[in-house]
């Protein structure tokens, strides 16, 4: 007689990829937040390094591409 190993976690807390997801998507639309995809052309990273918001050594990167972005956008908004 074989023995069933029961390995699933013991808390009823376990979601699945899908549902953790959706509840950062959902945390973030409370906040205000929205997530969107943006494709960036060359010339507009290349303005950013020219602008000094974005390091000549970091335009590979894609956070601090993010991060550059999101502060155009808060200095343009505002």
């Amino acid at each position: 007689m074989t023995e069933q190993v029961d390995d699933r976690p013991k808390t009823g807390s376990a979601r699945s990829a899908a549902a953790r997801r959706m509840a950062r998507c959902r945390a973030r639309r409370r906040e205000g937040l929205r997530c969107v995809l943006i494709v960036l052309r060359q010339a507009e990273v290349d303005l950013l390094v020219r602008r000094g918001r974005l390091s000549n050594e970091e335009r590979a990167n894609p956070a601090a591409i993010r991060k550059a972005v999101h502060g155009f956008l808060d200095d343009y908004l505002r």
